[in-house]
């Protein structure tokens, strides 16, 4: 098989920005335990105003992280159903330098910090409590792998990438999510994906399928430590997630 030659790029071409929606949507039954705000679009909020857990019934909001002298470290998408400021909500008195904009008009449910404390709201919703930790969990996840993504080549990075979604039951991002999150340009992960697919490695990538015709030469391409060929073992070449 001929080989693949990597993309020269080593570092991230632009802060990753990372996508998500749908990951609290149980938390939409206990929105009249909240209070409900309206943001219009454009709305700016500073995380030093923010008090309490906020839960999006519809809209988004681009939350940009900053750095000590004010750069950009990244960026975080949520969509509808999706829950922020969980850990100052948590913790009480802490500090993170955030920015959130309303990318279009939104509707929010604000929920007291005292509401994670009620013996009451614990015994009747446990379910939604197992929802939060399990989606600080993806978030605490997702933001790991990108930053342990800012080295090595465009190809090597994308292919870790692909890896780690074909363990889903669908991979849930398009090839702009992979750009965004990767901090690649969107013509940079075209490029490498037609390669792919040009090379016999993949055969379809779309945003609800993800088809693996070569999942060692993947994992070669990604520089797969050997625990993780472990994991795979035993499974068919020809993968479909």
């Amino acid at each position: 098989m001929p080989k693949i030659r990597e993309e020269g790029e080593k570092h991230a071409e632009r802060p990753a920005e990372i996508f998500m929606e749908d990951i609290n949507t149980p938390w939409y039954e206990a929105r009249h335990l909240g209070t409900r705000l309206v943001f219009p679009k454009g709305h700016i909020i500073f995380s030093s105003s923010l008090q309490g857990l906020h839960f999006i019934a519809s809209g988004s909001f681009r939350l940009t992280y900053l750095g000590a002298n004010g750069e950009e470290r990244g960026r975080l998408h949520l969509g509808r159903g999706c829950l922020f400021n969980e850990i100052p909500t948590l913790l009480g008195d802490f500090r993170y330098n955030v920015v959130f904009r309303c990318l279009e008009a939104s509707e929010v449910w604000r929920f007291d910090t005292a509401l994670l404390e009620n013996m009451e709201f614990l015994a009747a919703f446990p379910h939604l409590i197992a929802n939060l930790l399990r989606s600080m969990a993806e978030k605490s996840y997702t933001f790991f792998y990108s930053s342990m993504q800012t080295s090595g080549t465009s190809m090597r990075r994308l292919c870790a990438l692909l890896l780690q979604m074909c363990r889903q039951n669908k991979p849930r991002m398009s090839q702009n999510d992979v750009a965004n999150m990767l901090g690649l340009h969107q013509t940079t992960v075209a490029r490498l994906i037609h390669r792919l697919r040009k090379e016999g490695v993949i055969a379809k990538f779309t945003k609800n399928e993800l088809q693996i015709l070569d999942m060692a030469r993947l994992r070669e391409l990604a520089c797969c430590p050997s625990h993780e060929k472990r994991h795979d073992r035993g499974r068919p070449s020809n993968e479909s997630r």
